[in-house]
C-alpha cells in the first residue's frame, strides 16, 4: 500500500461524486450555475494541490524512513500530479477567467 494512498482516495471519491452529479444533472437538462461548474474545477485544482504537498510529506517521510515507498512513486505521481494541476489551471482560465474578459470588452 503506497503512503497516503487512503486520503489520495478519499478526496478523488469526494470531486468526482460532485463531478458526475454535475454531469447527471445537466444530462438530466437542468440548467446549473456557472459558479457550480467553476467551483467543480477549481476543486478539482486544490485535489491535484493537495496531492502535491502530500508527495512532499511522503518524501520528508522517507528520509526519516518511517514511510515506505520508493522514489519512481513519488516521481512518477508528482510529475503526474503537477501536469494535471497545469492543465486545470489553463482550463480554468481559458473557460471561465478570458471568456469572461472578452465578453466584457464586447
Amino acid at each position: 500500500m503506497v503512503a497516503g494512498s487512503s486520503w489520495l482516495a478519499v478526496l478523488n471519491f469526494s470531486v468526482h461524486a460532485v463531478l458526475y452529479s454535475y454531469y447527471a444533472m445537466q444530462a438530466a437538462g437542468f440548467q446549473l450555475s456557472r459558479f457550480i461548474a467553476m467551483a467543480i474545477t477549481f476543486s478539482q485544482m486544490l485535489q491535484m494541490l493537495a496531492y502535491i504537498i502530500l508527495n512532499v510529506l511522503i518524501i520528508f517521510s522517507m528520509e526519516d524512513k518511517v514511510c515506505h515507498t520508493t522514489w519512481p512513486t513519488v516521481f512518477l505521481s508528482s510529475v503526474m500530479y503537477l501536469s494535471l494541476l497545469v492543465l486545470f489551471c489553463n482550463f480554468f482560465f481559458k473557460t471561465y477567467l478570458r471568456s469572461t474578459q472578452k465578453s466584457k470588452r464586447e
